[in-house]
């Protein structure tokens, strides 16, 4: 059967040996048939002469390839061969083109070459995914640019070296992992492993420095409420009115500042009108003046509203039904229980609807 025949069954034949391929050059049959023989040293040397001659020699280069690729081969070298896979596409792109007509007759041109590039590119990612390693997915993702399976690498890699950062379990450990992988699938939980053990760990001892330390370092962690929760607790603890005002005085920036505000409003809660406290907000003011008057249900059209001691409608009547005791005596509470919900005075929807609430006082309402 013609060598050229031969060649239309595919380039994995070379894979096996007893089969020769090409025929143009009587050293590359030789080689060919020194493959067959099982002498790979032999061929090697054949092969490698002829590339020394002719450093463009799309044929020697492809055989050479098939030569690392063989499974018979005690030298193989899946890595080699994808390399003179690669040269061999490149000479037979630079080649003339009656060059190219020649090897075409022999069934050889860049689809050819690819496909046995295919088969190198999956027996190269079927022996990296039996070593299962970081470093070995890395090698593949570095060494063999056009494998399809490049994809499937990458994921293999960075949930290998995920399961690696999980062993360790330091904040350490996740920031360098986002750091090397941070198109990772895994990306956002090792983010979200970093910041809770990173606040952990800066945190630990549980003391006011810390947490302020923690504010200023990281401006922008999902944790600095928590800090900031846990510095307003510390410096509040004692729960006096100075405290309150020291507190909004000292951390400004606090996210809890006007929970301080609104304690403290409840602490002083008759501020002297004349001595309008300096933490004092316009909402607040209107809430001293809204608390001035007492006010008085209305019921008109099966509902229930508000009016205030000078007779101006608060509430429309929009209510089916409010607090028994708002009946009887004059409204004085600063959180109106209606069927519709809880609402400040100021109009403001507090909770959906409720009927087991107590005002536990300093603003602060149990439902």
């Amino acid at each position: 059967m013609p060598l050229s025949k031969i060649f239309t069954v595919g380039l994995i034949v070379l894979t096996f040996p007893g089969v020769q391929v090409f025929g143009q050059f009587s050293s590359l049959r030789q080689a060919e048939k020194k493959m067959e023989q099982g002498n790979w040293a032999s061929a090697q040397q054949i092969l490698s002469k002829a590339l020394h001659k002719d450093s463009l020699n799309v044929q020697a280069e492809l055989i050479l390839s098939a030569w690392f690729f063989n499974q018979n081969n005690p030298d193989r070298h899946v890595d080699s061969a994808y390399q003179h896979n690669l040269r061999a596409l490149r000479a037979f792109q630079n080649s003339p083109i009656k060059q190219k007509e020649k090897l075409k007759q022999d069934q050889i041109d860049s689809a050819s070459i690819v496909w046995l590039r295919l088969r190198i590119d999956s027996a190269a990612f079927e022996n990296v995914k039996h070593i299962n390693t970081e470093e070995s997915y890395q090698d593949f993702i570095q060494k063999f640019q056009l494998a399809k399976e490049r994809p499937a690498a990458i994921e293999l890699r960075d949930e290998v070296a995920f399961v690696n950062v999980l062993r360790q379990n330091s904040y350490s450990a996740f920031e360098d992992y986002l750091r090397k992988y941070p198109s990772s699938h895994r990306a956002k939980e090792a983010k979200e492993r970093f910041e809770k053990l990173l606040f952990d760990s800066k945190t630990k001892d549980k003391k006011m420095k810390s947490y302020l330390s923690f504010v200023s370092e990281y401006p922008a962690s999902p944790y600095r409420v928590i800090a900031e929760k846990n510095i307003f607790e510390v410096a509040t603890s004692a729960g006096s009115p100075e405290d309150f005002i020291k507190f909004m005085n000292d951390y400004p920036q606090n996210s809890f500042v006007n929970r301080a505000r609104n304690i403290l409003f409840y602490i002083d809660h008759e501020p002297d009108e004349k001595k309008s406290p300096l933490w004092m907000t316009d909402s607040l003011r209107k809430v001293v003046e809204i608390s001035k008057l007492n006010w008085a249900p209305v019921y008109k059209n099966g509902k229930f509203g508000f009016i205030d001691s000078n007779g101006t409608e608060i509430f429309s009547p929009q209510f089916d039904a409010i607090k028994e005791d708002y009946k009887c005596d004059p409204v004085k509470d600063d959180i109106l229980v209606t069927s519709n919900g809880l609402f400040s005075r100021s109009g403001v929807h507090l909770a959906d609807r409720t009927w087991f609430s107590k005002d536990l006082g300093f603003g602060f309402l149990k439902v």
